[in-house]
């Protein structure tokens, strides 16, 4: 067990040094890339910062993008990341009932532990809906935005602080 941690932090440093190395796997600044405080709007004609909002946007999403960059070298570790999101969460969920079901036996689960997997299991879909709102940038759909994004984190966490509170009261009991 303790190898495995010492091998995901080492493969984490790694990882983290490869990718803010500079010239490595990053890509290039675009030509004509400006940061925001030095950007000039144009002398003429009205300025439209955003783009219309659509119910779906699905169909400028890309995993050769983020936020609306080109992600060059690091399409690989994109892709691992965007596979790899929902399966931690799975293997997560898969597990916690795993340990209930032994720790309870044939008895009842209590509520707090269902509440903590149903929260575990509604983030898992906010995390694959910021998937689509990374890859989509700057087109956001209020689909991708509001029941991908938004509202499963808001939901997720709130079921899994009402776990922790219901455990919580179970253990003080």
């Amino acid at each position: 067990m303790e190898k495995s941690i010492l091998f995901l932090i080492l493969f984490g440093v790694i990882s983290f040094g490869l990718v803010m190395g500079p010239k490595f796997l990053a890509p290039p600044l675009p030509p004509g890339f400006q940061l925001p405080s030095e950007f000039t709007p144009p002398k003429t004609g009205p300025i439209h910062p955003y783009p219309q909002v659509n119910f779906t946007e699905f169909k400028h999403f890309s995993l050769t993008r983020f936020f609306g960059y080109s992600v060059g070298n690091l399409f690989g570790l994109i892709l691992v990341r965007f596979i790899l999101t929902s399966v931690w969460f799975v293997i997560a969920v898969y597990f916690l009932r795993k340990y209930t079901k032994s720790f309870y036996g044939g008895r009842k689960t209590p509520l707090s532990w269902w509440l903590l997997i149903a929260g575990m299991l509604i983030t898992n879909i906010a995390e694959i809906g910021e998937n689509f709102v990374f890859h989509e940038w700057p087109y956001l759909g209020i689909l991708e935005l509001e029941f991908l994004f938004i509202l499963p984190h808001l939901w997720g966490g709130f079921l899994i602080a009402l776990g922790g509170y219901y455990l919580y009261k179970e253990i003080k009991a």
